[in-house]
């Protein structure tokens, strides 16, 4: 955003430069010719008076010297007499001269103009020169020229302002439509920066929010369907305790009811910590930790509960990993239990590490997970029709993905040589880590 506001201000300041130097040219031509009209015509009565009176004094058809010196004192004209080669020599052009009988010239300067005139005196070209300052009318000019320069100035900004206008409405627009409730709505991209960065983090901001939006409308839908199930079984409980005949029948039921709250509580906590980890309100508290340690702390404490699954343990010693153990237990477990649950009879628990990261390999041997729905199972509460008879409420895998994107990692499924399904953790794997691992080993 800043790159694209900084090009924004380098083309308004190489615009308006171009725009200052082509009202000054502008305005420089316009008021240039129509300024050097102005004063030829003023200069030439003057002119032909000077010559009028020169002409009566010159002596059998030439003008002598002592002439030009008298009146060239008297008007504060530089007078001079020139021949035909020397006049052509000063580029001017005889044959004009002849046809009209003088030629008036006039540059204009800064501060003072030239005034240069030519009248054709017989075989003699009469030359009168004089550098001419009027302030008056080099006022005028000057305001002239300003008053140009702003004017075109004021168009460059009007048109500027006029193009990034059209550009602030149709984002205004998209914003007041959104806010209405359009949350589909996205914006063209096809504008100069910083307009088309705008708009594509405004896209981003509106894609990210209806992502959210639809993501909370189905947990809602799921934890509303998953509630359901426990709490209708500790109704029906509850009105069995009311015709239990014995003490054993009444303790029975009580259990099941302990059961169906724990479920509850499982329940809850899962979905709370699946919003806390979203909502970037569970912050990880990261720190160095042992792999090895966490890992068979977790296969030791959950594949017991599976009596039918046997474990195969390929675990690194003294790989250090910097994460919060709490939730790299709570991703390490869930994996372990789901691969426990799906397995016919044995998972394989593995650890090792690559160039950039700490890769723990959970594997089963159980039905796998089809390649079109691997990115499926990761969205809560979405349970394949493989699952539908496995207790849970599919939020194990969800609940990983958040903890290793809290952690800056990656979760990665694929096939298990033993025949079902292949679940990868990876976290970055930093320099101490790295240098840890080497020493260690």
């Amino acid at each position: 955003m800043y790159y694209a506001s900084n090009q924004m201000f380098k083309r308004l300041f190489f615009y308006s430069a171009a725009a200052f130097i082509c009202s000054i040219f502008i305005a420089v031509i316009l008021l240039d010719t129509n300024y050097v009209d102005i004063r030829v015509q003023e200069e030439k009565p003057i002119l032909e008076g000077i010559y009028s009176v020169i002409n009566k004094q010159a002596q059998e058809g030439l003008i002598s010297e002592d002439v030009l010196n008298y009146w060239s004192g008297q008007f504060g004209y530089k007078l001079d007499v020139l021949s035909a080669e020397q006049a052509m020599a000063l580029d001017v052009d005889l044959s004009v001269l002849a046809a009209q009988g003088s030629v008036v010239e006039l540059i204009s300067g800064w501060t003072q103009d030239r005034v240069t005139a030519y009248y054709q005196h017989g075989e003699q070209v009469l030359k009168m020169s004089k550098m001419h300052i009027d302030k008056q009318a080099y006022l005028l000019y000057w305001q002239s020229l300003l008053v140009t320069i702003l004017t075109v100035l004021a168009l460059f900004v009007y048109c500027y302002v006029h193009m990034h206008k059209k550009y602030l409405k149709r984002l205004l627009k998209a914003y007041q439509a959104y806010g209405q409730g359009k949350l589909s709505l996205r914006v063209p991209t096809e504008m100069p920066a910083p307009y088309s960065v705008l708009a594509s983090h405004f896209n981003t901001m509106a894609e990210k929010i209806e992502s959210l939006l639809e993501e909370h409308q189905h947990m809602l839908n799921g934890i509303s369907h998953d509630l359901k199930t426990p709490l209708a079984r500790l109704r029906f409980a509850l009105d069995m305790t009311r015709s239990c005949n014995s003490a054993e029948e009444y303790r029975e039921t009580i259990q099941f009811m302990d059961e169906d709250l724990d479920a509850l509580d499982e329940l809850l906590d899962d979905w709370f910590l699946y919003v806390g980890l979203n909502a970037a309100r569970t912050e990880p508290k990261i720190k160095s930790c042992l792999l090895d340690s966490i890992v068979n702390k977790v296969v030791s404490r959950s594949v017991p509960a599976y009596s039918k699954v046997n474990a195969l343990n390929h675990i690194q010693p003294d790989i250090l990993v910097n994460a919060d153990s709490k939730l790299l237990t709570r991703a390490i477990e869930n994996l372990v239990n789901n691969a426990c649950k799906f397995a016919s009879s044995t998972i394989r628990v593995s650890t090792r590490t690559t160039s950039k990261y700490v890769c723990i390999d959970v594997e089963d041997d159980g039905a796998g997970i089809p390649e079109d729905k691997r990115t499926a199972v990761l969205k809560p509460f979405l349970r394949l029709d493989s699952s539908r008879n496995v207790p849970g409420i599919g939020l194990g895998l969800s609940i990983v993905a958040s903890i290793l994107n809290s952690h800056n990692g990656k979760l990665e499924i694929c096939d298990s040589s033993l025949g079902g399904a292949k679940i990868t953790l990876m976290l970055p794997i930093s320099s101490q880590d790295s240098n840890a691992t080497c020493t260690a080993n």
